[in-house]
Formats: structure tokens, C-alpha cells, sequence
């Protein structure tokens, strides 16, 4: 929350500097690990509550 406009201001000055090519922002080995990892960070507790979810609502004897 606190680097989010940090952030966000960053992509879009390397957006200008690469004339919109997005594939320029993985070709460094860091910029590829962090941006593969954000959506894996949003995705993972969601798919954690779906699961629980899941389970919670099984039936203990089937």
C-alpha cells in the first residue's frame, strides 16, 4: 500500500522509456521474479480460503 503510487509511477516511466513494449520489464532477472511473483501473492491467500472453504463444507463422514 505505501510503495503502490511508488510503484505504479515507476512501470509507467519504464513503459515510456521502452515505447509500451511490457516485455522490456522482464528482461532483467529481478524485474521478472518480482513481477511474476505479485499476481502469485494476490492468487495464493484466495486460493488458500477457497480451499478451506472447500473443506469446512464437506460432510466428516463422506
Amino acid at each position: 500500500m505505501i510503495l503502490g503510487p511508488m510503484a505504479e509511477q515507476s512501470v509507467r516511466r519504464a513503459l515510456l522509456i521502452s515505447r509500451g513494449d511490457p516485455a522490456e520489464l522482464f528482461t532483467r532477472p529481478l524485474s521478472a521474479v518480482l513481477a511474476l511473483a505479485t499476481p502469485g501473492m494476490i492468487i495464493w491467500p484466495r486460493l488458500k480460503l477457497l480451499r478451506s472453504k472447500r473443506s469446512e463444507g464437506q460432510s466428516p463422514g463422506t
